[in-house]
Parts: structure tokens; C-alpha cells; sequence
């Protein structure tokens, strides 16, 4: 179905869902991982641990990812939607 203005109806729903899980996603991996190196850095305050940094760096990365995703499909999908273009 097509509304007045010409946009197709339907798919908002689907795309504010999207936008929903992916900071969802991005929020929870964050904090999981910001919880994993606040206890790595208070059960063993050296500087041996700031070796251990980069690597939950990436485990963050990877994990906040898909949710970076989600957030843009969802945010491009409502914008195509409302006829804001790219």
C-alpha cells in the first residue's frame, strides 16, 4: 500500500525494531566488556594487565559490531521510509 505522499506503508515498525535491538546490542556487549576490564584491572592492578587492553578492545569491537549494524540498517531503513534520501 502506498500513501499519499508516495512512500510505501508498513516497514517503519520493522526498521524502529532494528533501531531498538542494535542499541540494545551496543549498549549490553559495551557494558559486559567494560565490566570484564574493570574487574581484569581491580583483581590485578599492574602493568602486566595493560597488555591484556588491546585484546578487549577487539573482543569489544566484535561483539558491539553486529549491533552497529542492526543501528544502521534500521536508521537507513526509516530514513528511506520518510523520504529523507541518503
Amino acid at each position: 500500500m502506498t500513501e499519499p505522499n508516495g512512500t510505501k506503508s508498513g516497514g517503519g515498525f520493522f526498521a524502529t525494531i532494528l533501531i531498538v535491538v542494535g542499541i540494545a546490542w551496543m549498549t549490553l556487549t559495551g557494558l559486559c566488556t567494560a565490566g570484564v576490564l574493570i574487574s581484569s584491572i581491580i583483581g590485578n592492578p599492574s602493568f602486566e594487565m595493560l597488555g591484556a587492553i588491546p585484546v578487549l578492545a577487539l573482543i569489544g569491537a566484535i561483539c558491539i559490531g553486529p549491533g552497529w549494524l542492526l543501528w544502521m540498517v534500521g536508521r537507513s531503513m526509516k530514513r528511506r521510509r520518510n523520504g529523507a534520501g541518503g
